[in-house]
């Protein structure tokens, strides 16, 4: 009796359907141009920040902004990039940066 009942539990048909909708929703936006005022502000943060800090961040990739908050994995000052956990983000795409 149970295995009969297996033939009407719910399944993806369409795998990734699911996923594709998401996607869908998503609304891209173009990247913004920041401050002046604000680019010396996350220049200066960046300087004072070192490996194992956990930082709150938010930044332009693939159409959308993030805000994403970890641990410092990596500082790259002379390719200027940051990874945050595994993600790897350039200096030119972040638009907020604070040290936790």
């Amino acid at each position: 009796m149970s295995n009969r009942a297996e033939q009407f539990l719910a399944f993806d048909a369409l795998k990734g359907l699911r996923e594709a909708l998401k996607e869908k929703e998503k609304i891209k936006v173009d990247k913004k141009d920041i401050s002046e005022e604000n680019a010396i502000k996350i220049n200066k943060t960046l300087s004072q920040i070192k490996k194992y800090m956990i930082v709150n961040v938010v930044y332009y990739k693939e159409g959308e902004y993030i805000r994403l908050e970890g641990i410092v994995s990596k500082i790259d000052k002379v390719y200027k990039k940051i990874v945050i956990v595994k993600e790897e983000i350039s200096f030119n795409d972040i638009n907020d940066i604070n040290i936790i």
